[in-house]
């Protein structure tokens, strides 16, 4: 399995807490060379590096197995060999020798935590580890081997040895074998290593920075002519170097570097063939490792059957399934698999099920499979008959399946439902032992129109609905439907703290996405919390904020939907000199108006009405507008509130008609649905809260008969929410 550590941990150490002092490549191959050869494993050509490494675990008076080199519970890593055991701290290993006639098998290494170091050449390997207790009478031994972090399996026997071999691939020219093993420890009679290819050199030195690399590199947009690609910020990062290369184990060059506040680059290329990109992290000690590699969506969609059924693993093949197991590399002419097939191992455990008989397990690496642009249903089975699951699934950047532990013959059965927007799915598998035996993707049948539209709005605290004990504080969209016909539904999803970030990746939008109908509305309004810089769950720059936004459009469009941009509300921020509000988020504000220009969306521009309607009434009439309260007025506040950002009742009033006269500007449907939005007569008293004039949102039959009741200024009457 590919190093998951090699690509997001930086350079690392033989032992915790130590110097690593590692001598470089030419002069590793030749000391490992010269001791094989004393040992008989290879000719005398010590001027060529060896592509088959072999070690006998054991004792220090017990034979040692021809073509082997001898490595005892003593044998320490060091450079001068370049190979040895690496004990956890705290931890000393022991031997034993039972005596058997095989030299290999006859003794072991035994500790409960540690490590045997290699340094190889960078490329692929395959690794085998013999473990077991010959001695009758002993218990089940179980050791647990993993490769540069992450992979690997488990070997259980009793009283023989067994053997396991995975693939692993090494980028930092050192092998490390995790050995772990409950009870008395992790067992090892032999380890054999045989290389299987070669590396090119990769992205810029590394250097010796140990900063993190970034996270979850993905695809924000892809054109004919161009790639934009996004990452998770990394905490202490100055900037950030992204590289391209045309093969996921290929030479990748240099393409973009960016600030530390731009977790997102362009590359203009052609996207005709695939492209892969890394991205490493710059501090001031120089380039992390790289990440794990992206690859670019194809820009033309693909033509699939209404359902997909992978089988995934190396045994038998269910019927009527594709089959997916470690060598199935996402392609041009398939659009489905692996991006990395380097981080996946496929496994079989013989049973009479093809489906739950095999698997493959996930690294650092994605499953992608390209789809037409739709909703789908996603169904899965997750398990191994043989030892325990511990998984979790996103998708999209979304998590879909919570982590899950199934014990030895158990499976996960679940399926979830999910919008795709930009015609590729792509999930990300985690947990100490991910496993997937299939995977089932079905599209759902479209939506027809409802009987009346829905305008859905979606953003942040200064539009959601909030609940009586929060009084008297209100959100736009909690108001904008008395600005409406009866014949609009109004079904406000916004909620606070959220960003156009991460209100896609908590799974609000793709709700949305998977309800709204053709001929209905999607109001999108961000900025205010994509501003917060250090918050990485929220933070969007400008730039990416828009390539946000462009998921909520391209969502709503594809399902013949309207969406409307609303740049972000005004806070209460003044010039004390003039009276004069300022301009709230100017580059967000700018970055919304040239996406709703670039894709023809309908643009209300809540950011200049609101700004314009604060310097009217002024400074002051403005805190009847935001949440300035008095304290002893509502009990949720009884020491008042000052609050510049987010609206009371009356406030929030007057936003949602500012963006109701917005939309009697647009060209549509929805324009013919808005009332009289008029502004009000005059401003109430400010600072003495609205608490005797609170109004209940109510259906629009509990209206007849109430009409005006707890009318405010400027408020239509005879509207939705009384």
């Amino acid at each position: 399995m590919r190093s998951t550590r090699a690509h997001d941990e930086g350079p690392r150490e033989p032992r915790a807490g130590r110097t690593r002092t590692r001598t470089l490549l030419a002069g590793v191959a030749t000391a490992t060379a010269a001791a094989l050869v004393a040992a008989g494993g290879l000719p005398a050509l010590a001027a060529d590096p060896p592509t088959t490494w072999k070690f006998d675990l054991g004792t220090a008076t017990s034979p040692v197995a021809d073509g082997y080199q001898q490595v005892t519970d003593a044998t320490r890593y060091s450079a001068g060999t370049g190979f040895g055991i690496v004990p956890a701290d705290g931890v000393t290993p022991i031997s034993r020798d039972r005596g058997a006639a095989d030299p290999a098998d006859r003794d072991f290494v035994l500790a409960t935590s540690w490590s045997f170091v290699l340094d190889v050449p960078n490329g692929t390997y395959d690794v085998t580890v013999r473990s077991g207790d010959l001695l009758a009478g002993t218990s089940t031994t179980k050791t647990t081997v993993t490769l540069e972090g992450a992979g690997g399996g488990t070997l259980s026997t009793k009283a023989a040895a067994i053997a396991g071999t995975w693939p692993v691939t090494v980028a930092d020219g050192q092998l490390t074998v995790g050995i772990t093993g409950a009870g008395a420890g992790g067992y090892v009679s032999s380890i054999v290593v045989s290389q299987t290819g070669t590396t090119p050199p990769v992205e810029p030195d590394p250097g010796t920075s140990t900063i993190a690399a970034p996270t979850s590199v993905r695809m924000a947009h892809v054109t004919p002519s161009a790639v934009t690609l996004r990452w998770n910020e990394v905490a202490g990062a100055t900037g950030y170097v992204v590289s391209r290369s045309d093969d996921v184990d290929g030479t990748y060059t240099e393409v973009a570097r960016t600030g530390a506040r731009e977790v997102f680059a362009t590359d203009a290329v052609d996207t005709s063939t695939l492209r892969y990109y890394r991205v490493q992290t710059i501090d001031a000690a120089g380039l992390s490792t790289p990440s794990a590699a992206a690859v670019s969506s194809l820009p033309t969609a693909p033509s699939v059957p209404a359902v997909l059924d992978f089988d995934l693993g190396s045994g038998a093949l269910a019927p009527g399934a594709i089959r997916l197991d470690a060598s199935s590399a996402y392609g041009a002419q398939t659009r489905y698999g692996f991006v990395d097939t380097r981080a996946v191992t496929a496994t079989d455990r013989g049973t009479a099920d093809p489906l739950r008989s095999d698997f493959v397990s996930v690294g650092d690496t994605e499953l992608v499979v390209d789809l037409p642009n739709g909703d789908y249903t996603v169904s899965l089975v997750a398990g191994d008959a043989t030892e325990a699951t511990d998984v979790a699934i996103t998708a999209e950047q979304m998590a879909k399946v919570a982590p899950t532990t199934k014990a030895a013959g158990q499976f996960l059965e679940m399926s979830f439902d999910i919008a795709v927007v930009d015609g590729q799915l792509n999930l990300e598998l985690s947990g100490t032992a991910p496993k997937l035996n299939e995977l089932r993707i079905a599209a759902q049948s479209p939506r027809a129109p409802g009987d009346e539209p829905t305008v859905w709005i979606t953003g942040d605290s200064t539009v959601q609905t909030y609940t009586a004990d929060y009084a008297p504080q209100a959100g736009w969209g909690q108001m904008i439907d008395r600005f409406l016909s009866d014949d609009v539904t109004v079904d406000n999803r916004a909620i606070g703290g959220r960003s156009s970030k991460n209100f896609i990746s908590q799974g609000r939008l793709d709700e949305v996405l998977r309800l709204i109908k053709p001929g209905d509305y999607l109001f999108v309004q961000f900025g205010h919390n994509d501003a917060t810089y250090g918050v990485d769950d929220r933070f969007a720059a400008p730039a990416d904020y828009a390539e946000y936004l462009r998921t909520y459009v391209d969502g709503a469009v594809q399902r013949g939907a309207t969406p409307v941009i609303v740049t972000p509300v005004s806070r209460r921020s003044f010039d004390p000199a003039t009276g004069k509000f300022n301009v709230s988020f100017p580059e967000y504000v700018a970055a919304a108006t040239a996406l709703a220009a670039e894709t023809g969306t309908p643009l209300v521009d809540l950011a200049a009405s609101s700004r314009a309607y604060l310097d009217q009434i002024g400074p002051e009439a403005s805190t009847s507008v935001f949440l300035h309260v008095p304290a002893g007025v509502y009990p949720g506040r009884p020491t008042g509130t000052i609050d510049d950002t987010h609206f009371q009742e009356y406030g929030a009033i007057q936003m949602a008609r500012l963006v109701a006269s917005g939309i009697a500007e647009l060209d549509g449907p929805l324009a013919d649905e808005v009332g009289d939005a008029e502004p009000p007569a005059q401003v109430p008293a400010a600072g003495r809260g609205r608490r005797g004039q609170r109004l209940q949102r109510r259906r629009p039959a509990d209206l007849d008969g109430e009409r005006g009741r707890g009318h405010l200024p400027g408020v239509p009457q005879g509207r939705r929410g009384g």
